[in-house]
């Protein structure tokens, strides 16, 4: 349901399908964002982030990734994995460290322990 502050959803708790009572409301002030990457939906294939930081694949327009700074109030940090533009799914990491894939270069190495990650390579040969 779309109301005039933003987007509601209700899921009634007395249904049948045991649905828990939620109502969850964005204004136009919040940090909900719809967004694509260069027309594809799925981001978490093109960027991945924790708290403080996001990483993102390079070659995204200034507005986009104004666009992710502004709404997750975060630091962005452009990476290259092997020329690939997946990013998000080549990397999985937390406050502490990154687990990524072997075809990482020492560039990309350098970039995630200068941001004070731990880098672990998984070699999957």
């Amino acid at each position: 349901m779309h109301g005039k502050r933003g987007l509601n959803i209700i899921m009634d708790d007395k249904k049948p399908n045991n649905s828990i009572h939620k109502e969850i409301s964005f204004s136009k002030k919040s940090r909900f964002e719809l967004m694509s990457f260069n027309e594809n939906p799925n981001v978490g294939v093109f960027c991945r982030t924790n708290d403080d930081v996001v990483f993102i694949r390079k070659s995204l327009t200034k507005k986009v990734k104004r666009k992710i700074v502004e709404t997750l109030d975060i630091k962005l940090v452009e990476i290259s994995i092997a020329d690939a533009t997946i990013i998000g799914s080549l990397i999985a990491f937390n406050s502490h460290g990154v687990v990524v894939t072997d075809f990482i270069d020492n560039k990309a190495i350098k970039i995630f322990e200068n941001e004070g990650f731990k880098v672990c390579i998984i070699n999957d040969k």
